[in-house]
């Protein structure tokens, strides 16, 4: 590993507790695209595959011109069908139906997501997904004006990992501005990743740095350590 390149753990504090679920940082409008990108060829169903005891098939979805993917070596006893509409009605229902008990009183979870919830670590997924994916789009736009700072950037990323709301990266020291809302929120932007405050400077997301640019961090259940000595 070269020496200019450091540990980052980067940690987003109550991440589930502070998504938002409306407007434009919303889940709610996030969760759209990688929903539509799961239609078949017509764009309008999604269609899960059962085993003849009812179990979801999961191997990777696949769709033919003329109907749904059989996978292969797997018999299927039938499909379920979903349209894109009604996917989108159900996740929702789901997102703004979130009751809590505060001592007797029965109250209503209007920002972030249940942490026990069944698909709720998927959603938080696919909502930092969304800005990962757009920051990349960003930067690949960069190429043809600025191919060196887009180099740079894409570079940086190159030993960048994140499980759920917890990422870690052996990267340059002026990675760490990236994840610090320093810079003005532009759709175009390349100096910002994550959703960290919206048009009216509100803070949305924000992350807790942890042994910031050293050479050792815990993450998960793992110790990485930098070291000079050569192994292998």
């Amino acid at each position: 590993v070269p020496s200019r390149l450091r540990l980052i753990n980067c940690d987003v504090k109550q991440c589930f507790d502070n998504i938002p679920l409306e407007g434009d940082d919303g889940l709610l409008n996030t969760i759209a695209h990688p929903i539509t990108e799961t239609c078949d060829y017509t764009g309008n169903n999604i269609y899960i595959a059962l085993d003849a005891d009812d179990n979801v098939l999961d191997d990777k979805s696949k769709f033919a011109a003329t109907q749904p993917w059989t996978p292969y070596g797997r018999s299927r006893a039938r499909w379920i069908m979903i349209s894109l509409d009604e996917a989108l009605e159900i996740i929702q229902l789901y997102l703004t139906s979130l009751f809590v008990m505060v001592g007797t009183t029965l109250t209503r979870q209007v920002l972030g997501i249940p942490m026990g919830g069944s698909p709720s670590s998927h959603f938080l997924d696919l909502y930092l997904d969304h800005y990962e994916y757009r920051w990349a789009r960003a930067v690949e736009g960069l190429a043809a004006l600025k191919p060196a700072r887009a180099r740079r950037l894409a570079g940086a990323m190159r030993h960048f990992y994140r499980y759920a709301d917890d990422t870690m990266g052996i990267v340059p020291e002026w990675y760490i501005s990236l994840m610090t809302p320093t810079a003005d929120r532009d759709p175009d932007s390349t100096s910002w990743i994550y959703p960290l405050i919206d048009s009216d400077g509100n803070t949305i997301l924000e992350f807790e740095i942890e042994g910031a640019l050293t050479c050792t961090i815990n993450f998960l259940c793992l110790t990485i350590q930098l070291g000079s000595v050569k192994r292998g």
